[in-house]
Order: C-alpha cells, then sequence, then structure tokens
C-alpha cells in the first residue's frame, strides 16, 4: 500500500474514485482505508482541491515502475494546526506496516521574483544550497518543530512543509534517514534567477 501525502485543502467528503490512471496503466485505490480515514473530520476535504493539485499524480508513475502493482491512498493536506499534525499522525500511524510506504510529495526552494521569493540576489547557487540544506537538515534529523521553525523563519517556499511535518511526526526514534539527491533546477538550465530547488530524502525502520 502507497499513501502518497500532498498539499491541498479541507471541507466536505470527497467522491469516492474506484482507481487512478496514468500512461502506465491503473492504480487501484483502497477503498476500505479511504473510507476509514474519511469518517475523520480531519480528513474530510473537496474534491475540487485534489482537481487543482497535481503533486500526487506526480509520484504515482514512478510508484508503478519500482512497485508494480499497488493500492492506493491519496491525501491531500491543507492548513494544520500542530494539534493537527498529532491528530493526522495518530490517525494514519496503525496502517503503516513493512509493506506500506508513506510518501510526501514536495519541491523545496522556488527563488525568484515570478515566485515572489528573493532574500538573497547574488551568489544564489550558494545560498539556496545554504538555504535548502537548512530544511533538509532538520528533516534528516526527524526534528519536526525545527523543520516548521525554520520554514517560518526563512520563509522557504517548500510547498510541501505540511505533508513533510506530518511524516516527521509519524517517525519513531530508531528510523533512519538518507539523503538520497538534491539538485536545482538552475544546475539544469545555468539560470538561477529563477530556480526550484528539489531534495529526495528516504526513511525506513531497521
Amino acid at each position: 500500500m502507497a499513501l502518497p501525502i500532498t498539499a491541498g485543502s479541507r471541507d466536505s467528503p470527497p467522491q469516492r474514485k474506484e482507481y487512478y490512471e496514468t500512461p502506465l496503466g491503473k492504480i487501484k485505490v483502497d477503498k476500505e482505508t479511504s473510507e476509514a480515514l474519511c469518517k475523520i473530520t480531519l480528513f474530510q476535504g473537496p474534491r475540487n482541491a485534489e482537481l487543482q493539485e497535481h503533486s500526487l499524480e506526480m509520484q504515482l508513475p514512478f510508484l508503478q515502475v519500482v512497485i508494480g502493482e499497488f493500492l492506493l491512498v491519496p491525501l491531500v493536506v491543507g492548513e494544520l494546526s500542530v494539534k493537527d499534525y498529532a491528530e493526522a499522525a495518530r490517525e494514519l500511524s496503525p496502517y503503516l506496516d513493512a509493506n506500506t510506504i508513506l510518501v510526501a510529495s514536495s519541491d523545496f526552494t522556488h527563488y525568484g521574483s515570478r515566485f515572489g521569493y528573493q532574500p538573497f540576489k547574488e551568489n544564489q547557487r550558494s545560498n539556496l544550497k545554504r538555504l535548502d540544506e537548512g530544511a533538509i537538515n532538520k528533516i534528516i534529523a526527524k526534528d519536526f518543530q525545527g523543520f516548521l521553525n525554520y520554514v517560518d523563519e526563512t520563509g522557504a517556499t517548500i510547498c510541501g512543509t505540511r505533508p513533510i511535518g506530518i511524516i516527521l511526526k509519524m517517525l519513531p526514534a530508531k528510523a533512519q534517514s538518507t539523503l538520497l539527491d538534491y539538485y536545482t533546477s538552475g544546475d539544469l538550465t545555468g539560470d538561477f534567477s529563477s530556480s526550484v530547488s528539489y531534495a529526495s530524502i528516504a526513511f525506513s525502520i531497521p
């Protein structure tokens, strides 16, 4: 089972769907788990929140290639209080076992005037790396509150801050972290005046 957690909002119960479809085929939704979660107020939200959000769909082809067939529990995350993080972690934890992958889909820093975020205008590559590493280090350290504080203090435009926060809240002390990769779009285009950062971090429980 895979539970990708993405960004979005909540209001009323979503429409029920049997599967998601990508060019690689259909992915069956775990309706039993989804229905159980939808009975909890925190997990209720409008269908149109997901229609305007693409981060879930970005992960599905990768999961299809790596895993093959699996059951999907799609979650779209909106605004959360500290209490909401704790509740989300508590309600999701019983569904995690050795056959479950929990995925938080997120870009890292969106830098440039088009994103309304320019905390520096010189040495963009080195400053972006320093900014991103501050958040990455908090995540690797499984520092839930430290990560949220860092984003608030720096204004780092990490769009999946809340889904990442939920995972950090759920991780047991023995979970081990690994930074798999980090780069920016500027590394590919050579233009750091408008750049988006990307980091891949994996957690495993021995």
